[in-house]
């Protein structure tokens, strides 16, 4: 059982900030690419030595290239003027160094690269590196600068154009199990998107290596189990506690999309792919099942976090939000093909079956909003004033008797619940609340949040049902705790 974290010790927000300028490329580089990183594919160009006659060089026909020099070094290696790349900030940012991926594709690299670190035009630093491979490390920490300037003084080959694929705000570290203690993730769901809870990584780095940490708030670590992604998560908290032992706190997209505000809207048949893709605001990787961003949401959402303002939208479709075993937020329905977890990975007298108190009624509200200002319930929203109704639908458990005590579940604020989805909405909630409690701790494969699955009970049945939560603990095997809500 292999598991290992990547952690991107890089400057939060460098990427998207960045302005890059050179006057030094050539006229098919698209410098902005470089914050972000592209590797640079084989191009027929001529230079020294170059095209390996295997048919993997091609003609240049719109790929993407990030950097390549219109100046060629000369025999010696060295630019007789090296081309400058710069790159401006509107914020400040500290980081380590700088990561510099050159060419692996074609093995090309600049052994002498100098950088300028600069605060409101003043100079904070400046050293000259020698990098050995194709990607290279400077390693240099410098405290809230807000631009940098890199000039490339020499090739690894003679007569060679300077070639840059990526150019990394900080570094890019891998921990492996040996240097992770008591890393414990906690991966969570509401079946009917009732709720958004937020996922998270708690860890301890005992490092290896005499390398100073920053753990700055909101960078990411992706966790991986046998080359599987389990999840990215992002930075809230982290102590020191000796020179080379920090307990790192960390938390999902989900919890990211919390700490930023969604204006508030009234909407009529508005696009749920368009919308989502609004709440979201590019700050993570979005995909989106075809269906749920082909519907359609009307009502209105009040002045949200962007995390609850999704809420709003997956309660209404039927949709989940999952992050676990994706690289930003997938937005779609409950997975209705089952994977079986073999009785080999279920742990000795783990799994249990839980019933709760049976539901007696559902009651869920839906909302109208018509554009006027006579009524009794009238909100104002951009200006216009919109008569706010509601109706409730009811469904009643029909094995309900007498001696049951009421128990009744209620959803009244789901704004996006109209008249013409709310049967459908009630629906799916009532079936959910009368569906019992399933946990075992297994052996972990590839299930995420909101997979259906089947696994042995201890009764000599089976059973087949959605997971709601995991709790990941990570030693030589990686367990799960897991809580299914079981099919009737």
């Amino acid at each position: 059982m292999s598991s290992k974290l990547v952690y991107k010790d890089i400057a939060v927000g460098s990427d998207r900030d960045a302005e890059v300028a050179t006057s030094d490329a050539k006229e098919f580089s698209d410098v902005s690419l470089l914050p972000y990183g592209e590797v640079i594919p084989p191009i027929i160009t001529c230079e020294h030595n170059m095209v390996v006659l295997d048919g993997s060089y091609r003609i240049h026909r719109n790929q993407n290239i990030p950097f390549i020099s219109m100046a060629m070094s000369g025999d010696d290696c060295n630019f007789s003027i090296p081309p400058q790349i710069r790159i401006a900030f509107d914020e400040q940012y500290t980081s380590l160094g700088i990561t510099l991926e050159f060419s692996p594709e074609t093995g090309d690299f600049c052994t002498s690269v100098s950088i300028w670190w600069y605060r409101a035009g003043a100079l904070l630093d400046t050293q000259t590196f020698a990098p050995t491979a194709t990607t290279y490390f400077c390693a240099n920490t410098v405290e809230t600068y807000d631009e940098v300037l890199i000039a490339f003084n020499s090739t690894n080959l003679p007569r060679r154009f300077a070639r840059v694929g990526t150019i990394l705000f900080g570094i890019i570290r891998e921990f492996l199990a040996d240097e992770m203690k008591a890393l414990e993730i906690l991966q969570q769901i509401s079946l009917i998107s009732a709720e958004m809870p937020t996922s998270t990584l708690n860890w301890t780095l005992r490092s290896k290596n005499d390398i100073e940490f920053i753990f700055q708030k909101k960078q990411p670590m992706s966790v991986f189990n046998n080359g599987d992604l389990v999840g990215v998560y992002y930075i809230t908290a982290s102590t020191r506690l000796s020179p080379r032992l920090y307990e790192v706190e960390c938390e999902d997209a989900i919890g990211v999309l919390a700490k930023s505000n969604f204006p508030e809207a009234v909407y009529m048949d508005k696009n749920a792919g368009e919308l989502i893709t609004e709440i979201v605001n590019g700050n993570f990787v979005l995909k989106i099942d075809e269906g749920i961003a082909a519907a359609t949401v009307t009502g209105y959402i009040p002045n949200l976090s962007r995390r609850d303002a999704l809420l709003h939208v997956c309660f209404a479709l039927g949709a989940i939000a999952i992050t676990a075993g994706n690289t930003g937020i997938y937005i779609k329905p409950l997975p209705d093909e089952p994977k079986s977890i073999p009785d080999r990975r279920l742990y000795a007298g783990s799994p249990a079956v839980r019933t709760d108190d049976i539901v007696t009624e559902v009651r869920v509200t839906a909302h109208t909003y018509t554009p006027g200002s006579s009524g009794s319930d009238v909100i104002v929203v951009n200006g216009v004033s919109y008569v706010h109704t509601t109706a409730v639908t009811i469904i009643t458990n029909p094995n309900v008797i007498a001696t049951d005590m009421p128990n009744v579940i209620e959803y009244n604020d789901a704004t996006l619940v109209n008249p013409s989805n709310v049967a459908e909405v009630a629906q799916r909630v009532f079936d959910y609340h009368i569906r019992p409690e399933y946990s075992a701790r297994i052996v972990l494969g590839s299930e995420t949040p909101g997979d259906l699955v089947s696994a042995s009970t201890p009764f000599g049945t089976t059973i087949a049902g959605n997971i709601e939560e995991m709790m990941l603990s990570v030693s030589n095997t990686t367990a799960a705790e897991i809580s299914v809500r079981v099919e009737g």
